[in-house]
């Protein structure tokens, strides 16, 4: 949803970052370190450990990285941001029962502060601890269930 739209297209920025606008007010930034929010002069940067691959536009509002363990995607459109992981294999961890994770890391001014009780959302903050932005809709899933 929105990719025709030109509010959400990414656009080629320096080096091999693609930046866009999203629906919330926020810039973002997809680059080969990850994805950076911008909100006025502070910024939130969260990027899976493990990091590479050269990002590249497969659509008007949407990056994708070859990880090399996964493909991660970042879609911009009217109900804001989406990132996400494709695994092109299901990892052995699931396999043997056991759970899989995505580590992921931060950095920046701002920092993932609450979490909420269902895991579904998380809250954003300034260092005074002021809420800037929060993260809805957390989710996992096997593509095959």
């Amino acid at each position: 949803m929105g990719r025709d739209h030109p509010a959400y297209r990414f656009a080629k920025g320096a080096g091999d970052v693609f930046v866009a606008r999203s629906a919330l007010g926020v810039e973002v930034e997809v680059s080969r370190e990850g994805m950076r929010l911008r909100k006025g002069t502070e910024d939130w940067v969260i990027s899976a450990v493990g990091l590479g691959g050269q990002p590249e536009c497969v659509g008007a509002n949407r990056v994708e990285v070859d990880r090399g363990w996964a493909r991660e995607w970042v879609v911009n459109g009217p109900k804001g941001l989406e990132q996400g992981w494709n695994a092109p294999r299901r990892p052995e961890a699931l396999a043997s029962g056991n759970g899989w994770r995505v580590a992921l890391r931060q950095g920046g001014a701002l920092r993932a502060k609450t979490v909420s009780e269902d895991g579904l959302s998380v809250t954003v903050a300034d260092r005074a601890g002021a809420v800037v932005f929060r993260c809805c809709g957390l989710n996992a899933r096997d593509r095959r269930q």
